[in-house]
């Protein structure tokens, strides 16, 4: 199957509907219309299958973007939308958890000094490079959600062909994946963004 575009999609869509027209109208002249002329006869004949071949190539591309509609997979692409819509409001969450464990980190520093503990004592059960690799964790969390954002815009943008190479190093696809027969067995099962941090 050859390869086609959405912007042939749509140029095959649009010419189809102008063309049949013309060659619609074609079909309906008679040799009287064109006063018995043998010369005229034979350029409108070989005009109207041109056009029939126009059509036909016009068609066919349809076909392939109507084949590629009927094969694809429903249900990750509802999914797909569903976890998209999401994303917005999960980096929100997320960003928001930032000021909470910073304020958190320097709680229990000032908890354990009040307690007698020594600056030495406190690096060590509770160190300042652990709020540092959380919040990275934090931060490279986000990143990644926005790049599955993106990739799955991209995704559920591209109609009628979805192309799921797009996706598949997303957190999305590869938890699809691991729970595929739950998405299948129940369209209304959700994927969530398991916390790390």
């Amino acid at each position: 199957m050859k390869t086609i575009t959405s912007t042939q999609i749509l140029l095959a869509k649009s010419s189809l509907s102008a063309l049949s027209q013309v060659s619609d109208s074609i079909k309906k002249l008679k040799h009287s219309d064109l006063s018995f002329d043998e010369a005229a006869i034979q350029k409108v004949s070989k005009f109207s299958e041109f056009m029939e071949k126009i059509l036909s190539e016009q068609q066919s591309i349809l076909n392939q973007a109507n084949a590629l509609q009927d094969n694809r997979d429903e249900v990750l692409i509802n999914q797909a939308f569903q976890y998209v819509n999401k994303i917005p409001d999960r980096i929100e969450g997320l960003k928001k958890l930032r000021p909470g464990l910073e304020k958190s980190h320097k709680e229990k520093r000032e908890e354990l000094q009040q307690k007698g503990f020594s600056a030495s004592e406190i690096d060590r059960v509770l160190p300042e490079n652990e709020l540092i690799t959380r919040l990275d964790n934090l931060d490279r969390k986000i990143i990644e959600l926005k790049q599955d954002e993106a990739k799955l815009k991209k995704f559920i943008q591209d109609k009628p062909f979805y192309d799921v190479g797009v996706i598949t190093e997303t957190y999305f696809y590869n938890h699809f994946l691991e729970s595929e027969t739950s998405f299948r067995n129940n369209p209304t099962c959700q994927i969530q963004y398991s916390d790390l941090i």
